[in-house]
């Protein structure tokens, strides 16, 4: 189950407005004493993200938006794109080959800390922001696992 679906069954995001912001605000606090170990999460990335390389081997990443109606028609007829587009460079290009929808985030880290040749601390901060940073863009979701949970690896 990803993060994002965990909050929104947890919090009822069924509710708009500001009861559905506090339920959110309110099921992120609780998860916070469920995931004991956040580096036992597993990033995968979520249906509708595009992944494509350029000549020079970096990823670009594409989520496109379902049009309908009177949008799809001015949008076909103009040639407008609805989709978020993000080009990543050299250090966000590694950080997402490595994510396989099976490595945790500290296998990630280890990775990343080997090829960079950079203090664990110093990749460990890149990679929580840049995590929470495409979280945030909905190009990357987190599937919690009983291990972050503070259980046992099956």
């Amino acid at each position: 189950m990803s993060l994002l679906r965990f909050l929104r069954n947890r919090a009822g995001i069924r509710e708009s407005g500001k009861n559905a912001s506090a339920n959110l605000q309110s099921s992120i606090n609780n998860l916070q004493c469920l995931i004991r170990d956040p580096l036992a999460v597993v990033p995968f990335v979520p249906p509708g993200v595009e992944l494509k390389r350029d000549e020079q081997g970096l990823v670009h990443l594409r989520q496109c938006f379902p049009v309908m109606g009177l949008r799809k028609k001015l949008a076909e007829k103009f040639g407008f794109d609805y989709s978020r587009k993000v080009a990543l460079d050299e250090h966000g290009t590694l950080y997402f080959s490595l994510v396989d929808g099976k490595r945790t985030l500290r296998e990630i880290m280890d990775g990343m800390t080997a090829k960079l040749g950079r203090s664990r601390k110093e990749v460990e901060e890149s990679v929580m922001l840049f995590t929470k940073k495409l979280m945030t863009m909905n190009m990357i979701a987190l599937q919690v696992t009983p291990e972050s949970q503070g259980g046992r690896p099956a």
